[in-house]
Formats: structure tokens, sequence, C-alpha cells
């Protein structure tokens, strides 16, 4: 039977919804099929990254425990009592190499003679056996300790270097690394003794300057200026991170030549001394707040002066920024041998316009002896400003009170609350406040604290002879001083198998 025209049209219409189902159906499927491909070649390639990651920091890792253990290893050989050690690198995609030149330690002495002169007490490179990760981080055996240097950038210290600083001694036994040799994937670092503990400092044979006789030498204390150690090394930035940690030293970093520094000043003047002429200086250095254990002085007539201290004006001064310090002794009492010294304190943090004064017109008294055997005393003068009981009045002073500084406006108060040690009370002018010399000398010189300069001002200068006066000053460094140095050299030669 044939067809009417619409019931055709009608099936055709079907038909052709049909295969545009089909098509759809089958062009879905392709789509499907190429994100399923493509998701599962991304997930591939995503998962390898990671996967690589994790290889690159576990093999990072691992080495940094493999450089720990060469420390140690190290240590044995270097300051310790084995010749010979060996260690196993393990298996890695990184490499092994022994960089001899890698890194330097210089150690400079600088204005060891009070006039500006530097003295170069060590310097050598330090050599690293380093391993060099694929992905261009390092880990690096160095000064006798471990540095890291990730690829994403920073420096840190795995474990420390052979720098010991406690009580202003300074322990540095320098371990160098030489070698040549380099290894990838399984291999072993055999150690082996070089020299051990040459002694760099102490050394009476060496001297400062020009091999003289009379020059100074290598021994301790370390006295004047200061003791600079640098490092030069790509760890510059871990190694300052370390000095700060161990020591209260100036740490500087100069990343234009990858070098760290940490100063640690000497102490000065500390035991006995000689009184230093008219003008000259008792040099307080490195000093830490309110450990003035000692400070006396022995003055000594000259031998022409027959008027036995009657023109007695002598005082120590100190200047440093705004601050003034002066004790002035005086004589104030009658001839003979019991003469009444009086004692002036003097300070101020303003440049002189406002000060702090206290007075006793016999905190001292003089004593005969006969000194050279000619059966003629001497009039002497011992002054102890720590072990003594006399006690000074908060005062105005006069001008006759003190010889180098000018008095400006006293303060109607002070309160001592600037330390720990400080008592916190308020002297007042007027009220008859006192307090003993050994506290307000050690007050003052905590808050001159940690470098100052004591000067000697003598103006009847043929009263006191200096060259045969003496003195003594004891007190404990603060954390960024030195006081001995003990440095020494060891090498250990690797050889990676």
């Amino acid at each position: 039977m044939q067809e009417s025209r619409p019931a055709r049209e009608r099936r055709l219409a079907r038909e052709t919804r049909r295969g545009d189902r089909a098509q759809s159906e089958l062009i879905g499927v392709v789509l499907l099929f190429g994100l399923v491909v493509a998701g599962t070649a991304a997930v591939v390639a995503l998962g390898g990254v990671a996967i690589d990651d994790a290889k690159s920091h576990s093999e990072f890792d691992r080495a940094e425990q493999v450089m720990t253990l060469f420390d140690s290893k190290a240590a044995t050989v270097a300051l310790g009592d084995s010749e010979v050690k060996t260690v196993s690198l393990g298996r890695s995609g990184g490499q092994y190499v022994v960089d001899e030149s890698s890194g330097r330690l210089t150690i400079v002495h600088e204005n060891y003679d009070g006039a500006g002169s530097d003295e170069t007490l060590y310097d050598e490179p330090l050599g690293a056996v380093v391993y060099h990760a694929a992905d261009g981080g390092t880990i690096a055996y160095q000064g006798g300790g471990v540095w890291s240097a990730p690829a994403d950038g920073g420096a840190t210290m795995v474990s420390p270097p052979e720098f010991h600083y406690r009580d202003g001694t300074l322990t540095l036994p320098v371990v160098r690394a030489t070698g040549t040799s380099t290894t990838s994937g399984a291999s072993s670092a055999r150690i082996k003794a070089q020299s051990r503990g040459d002694r760099v400092y102490p050394d009476s044979s060496a001297t400062y300057g020009e091999d003289e006789d009379g020059a100074r030498r290598y021994v301790n204390p370390v006295e004047n200026g200061r003791v600079v150690v640098k490092v030069q090394s790509e760890y510059y930035r871990a190694w300052a991170e370390f000095f700060r940690s161990r020591t209260e030293g100036e740490v500087e970093v100069y990343p234009g030549t990858q070098t760290a520094t940490v100063a640690l000043v000497t102490l000065g003047t500390n035991g006995d001394f000689r009184m230093p002429a008219e003008r000259g200086s008792i040099d307080v250095r490195g000093m830490a707040e309110h450990t003035l254990d000692d400070f006396s002085i022995a003055l000594r007539p000259d031998d022409s002066d027959s008027a036995n201290f009657n023109n007695l004006q002598w005082s120590l001064a100190a200047e440093e920024g705004d601050q003034q310090f002066e004790i002035h002794l005086r004589k104030t009492g009658s001839s003979g041998c019991d003469i009444a010294i009086s004692t002036s304190v003097y300070y101020s943090d303003d440049g002189g316009d406002t000060y702090h004064g206290w007075y006793d017109d016999d905190a001292f008294t003089t004593h005969c002896e006969d000194l050279d055997g000619d059966g003629d005393n001497e009039v002497l003068l011992d002054a102890d400003f720590v072990d003594n009981g006399a006690s000074l009045t908060y005062k105005k002073l006069q001008k006759s009170e003190l010889m180098h500084f000018k008095p400006g406006e006293l303060r109607e108060s002070v309160t001592f609350d600037e330390h720990e040690a400080d008592s916190g009370e308020t002297y007042t002018a007027g009220e008859n406040d006192e307090l003993p010399l050994s506290t307000l000398v050690s007050h003052y010189f905590s808050l001159l604290s940690p470098s100052f300069e004591l000067i000697v001002y003598d103006k009847n200068s043929n009263t006191i002879s200096e060259s045969v006066s003496s003195g003594r000053v004891v007190y404990s460094g603060d954390e960024n001083y030195v006081t001995y140095l003990q440095v020494s050299e060891s090498e250990v030669v690797v050889e990676l198998d």
C-alpha cells in the first residue's frame, strides 16, 4: 500500500531524530573517552611530578642525615683519637664532591696595640664535602658543622660547627677538609687525619707585627681592641645566625662577598696596673653591669715634694658622649701622717647641663711609711673605692670640689633604678641623703659600661708621682667580650669511593 505523503513525512522525521540521537551518543562517547584519556595523562603527569618531588625531598633529607653522621666521624678523626673513619654515603641521584677551596676562616685582632694596628691571627680555606642534589640544592660539611641550602632558597645549620664561646673564652678548633674527589650513586667516604691540634693561639713563638725582641707575643689574656672572626661561605647567613645564637658579639653579614663576621671585644685594664701619667687613661672595656669587684689606687708622692700632699688635687674622669663622670680627691685635713682626704663623685648624662653630686670631706686618710729606706717617712694615700666604710652625701658641688668638669645645675633628686641591682630609692638634695662610696662607684661604672676610659688629672703634678703609683681594678666582662683565645688547626683528607 502506498504511503500517504503526510505519513512518509512523519516517518522521515522520526528517522532523522533517531540518527541525530545516535550521532550525539557517538560524539558523547568520543568526548568522554577523550576526557578520560586527558585526565589520566594529567594524573600521571602530576603524580609523576609529586613522586619526583617526594623522592627528591626524601633523598635530600637522607643526605642531611648522612652528612650529620659524616660530621661525627670527622670529629673523631680531627679532634679524637681515630686515625681513619669510613662513612657509607648510600645511594642517591645527587653527587658528592670534596672542594678544598670552599669557604675561608679569618681571625683578626683589631687595634691590638691601642694605636690602630691589626694582626691577622689566622687565614686559611676551610674546605668542604658537598652533596649536590639533582634539583640544585646543596648540603655541606664545612668548618666542623653541617649546612643546608635547599633549591628553593635559604641556608640553615643542620649541626653546629666547632666554635665554642663561654665566659669570655673563645675556643675554636678549626677543622679543614681537603681532597679533590667526586662520586655519584652508591659510594663511601674515607676520612683520614692529616694533622691534629696544631696550635695557632696562644703561641709564644709568634709575635704581633715585626719579629723583634720584646715584641708582643700570641699569649693570653687577649688585650686591647677586639677579635673578629670572619667566615666566607655560601652558607654565610646560616653562619651569622649561629654566631647570634652563641654570642652577644656584634654580628655582620656582607652579601657581596658572602661573608659573616662576629666581633668580640677584649677586656681593657683588669687587675693590677701602673698608674698612667697625667692625661693618660685606665681603659675599662667589656664590663658587665654591677660587676665591679675591686677598684683601688695607691698614690705615692713625688721625691722632690716636701709638702707631703699639702697641694693634693687629683681626679679620675671619664666622658662618653653626653655622659660625664669624675672622682676627685683633695686634701682637707692638717699636715702630718694622718691627713683627711675629701672625695667628690660627679655624674651627668646631658653633657653637664645638670648633674648628680656626692661629697664627703674625710672619706680617706693618708698614712706614713719609709718607702725608699732613707730614714724619712713619706705620706702615702691608699684609696679603696669598693671596700671601705665611707658614705657620701647628695649635694651641690663647689668648683673646688671638682677638677676636670665644671658643675652645672644640681638635680633636685636622683633615683637609682636603671639596673636590676639598683635599690629604686630616690635621694634628694638638702635631705642629707647618703650612699656608700662603693655603691656610687659601682652604679656609675654600670651606667658608663661596657667601655670607657678613666683619665688621670693631677692639678699639681709635682705632688703625685704617677710612675711609682699604682692601682687595681677587677670586673667581669659582658657577653660580647673575649679574654682567652684558644685556636688550633686540624686537617682531614677525604677520599670518595
